[in-house]
């Protein structure tokens, strides 16, 4: 019973009750037209709509036919949730892997940091909270010495992102917290490498690590995670979520020792968060 559609020719015609896969054999057949009216409760809302209106109808029928206005509607309405996702989408991607944290935090690239003299090679690493503002040091390896900057902004650039949902039935991208790259907090040190922890204290060392430490997600929900690159002689890139010393060791050494580097140029506090105070931080030349 609950598989048969009310169908009849035109408005005045006697109403007949058809079989789901009876309406179906005779679409395929070319017997239905789509001017043919159909009703029935879950396809066309308990009103009458031209069979043009349903997708049965344009998957079966042997001649192709523009939609219906109904089905046009609901076409358009899929069509702009698609859109806004594939925009939401393409915003994580550019957020996870490419160049959108750099842009908002206005910062130089590894490469035109890598051009200037003296420099050997270059790492950033990202440090991106769920519930809290991103942090970022970059690590400027010299011959002798590393320059450290590290910097962070008063709000997170993730919660600004814009999220996809449906306003009164059109799918569009909601506005959020906007991100103010002039809030940003950033100090830089300069110290020399043989303060270092081990497996940071040569370039080469660093590169082997690096190489061997690639993305991990250990499938937490929410937590942390940290965005890895390096430019030099070779170019690497890893996004690490939430790693675990037990089953990601070499990523979270590195992670130990990036973090007492910071300790050691007095910038730990960017690592722990949340939004530092900038009258409270240390100055440096």
């Amino acid at each position: 019973m609950g598989l048969d559609i009310q169908i009849k020719e035109t408005e005045t015609s006697t109403t007949m009750m058809v079989g789901l896969y009876e309406l179906k054999a005779r679409i395929q057949r070319g017997e239905a037209r789509p001017d043919v009216l159909v009703c029935d409760r879950v396809l066309t809302n308990n009103e009458w709509w031209t069979l043009d209106n349903l997708n049965i109808f344009h998957n079966n029928s042997p001649i192709k036919y523009p939609p219906g206005r109904h089905l046009r509607e609901k076409q358009d309405i899929q069509q702009q949730r698609n859109d806004a996702q594939a925009r939401w989408w393409q915003l994580i991607e550019e957020y996870r892997s490419g160049n959108l944290l750099e842009q908002r935090f206005n910062l130089a690239s590894l490469a035109d940091l890598h051009a200037q003299h003296g420099v050997v090679g270059i790492t950033r690493l990202w440090i991106l909270p769920s519930f809290e503002p991103e942090r970022v040091f970059t690590f400027i390896y010299e011959e002798d010495s590393i320059l450290i900057h590290a910097a962070q902004g008063q709000t997170s650039l993730w919660q600004s992102l814009p999220q996809v949902d449906s306003v009164n039935g059109v799918w569009q991208e909601i506005a959020r917290e906007p991100f103010d790259p002039s809030q940003i907090v950033s100090r830089h040190a300069k110290i020399p490498l043989n303060e270092l922890p081990e497996i940071l204290n040569q370039w080469n060392n660093l590169v082997t690590a690096t190489r061997l430490a690639t993305s991990c997600n250990s499938l937490c929900i929410d937590g942390i995670s940290f965005r890895h690159s390096l430019f030099g002689a070779a170019e690497f890139n890893a996004y690490w979520c939430n790693p675990a010393e037990d089953i990601h060791p070499l990523q979270c050494t590195l992670l130990k020792a990036y973090r007492r580097c910071a300790a050691i140029a007095q910038l730990e506090q960017f690592w722990k968060g949340p939004t530092p105070n900038s009258s409270s931080l240390p100055n440096f030349k």
